[in-house]
């Protein structure tokens, strides 16, 4: 693109949008489906499912603290 400390003419910076997606026919490739995540409450141990839209308290004891379950399989990560 650069020659020295000019910018070719022809060549654009921004790419353009393919046909693709400009089609909207095309549906989009995150799903939009509200999925639920189980939490466990700090102050009886209840497992409670919550959704993006609700209120983060326990249905049972109504206590607002609430921690994440760990994950079925262990999952590693490679840190550099």
């Amino acid at each position: 693109i650069f020659e020295g400390s000019k910018i070719k003419r022809n060549t654009p910076l921004i790419s353009r949008k393919s046909k693709m997606d400009q089609n909207p026919n095309n549906p989009p490739q995150m799903s939009t489906v509200n999925v639920p995540c189980t939490y466990i409450c700090g102050n009886c141990g209840a497992e409670v499912d919550i959704r993006a839209d609700d209120a983060i308290s326990c249905r049972s004891c109504s206590h607002r603290i609430l921690y994440k379950k760990r994950a079925r399989q262990p999952i590693q990560y490679e840190a550099r």
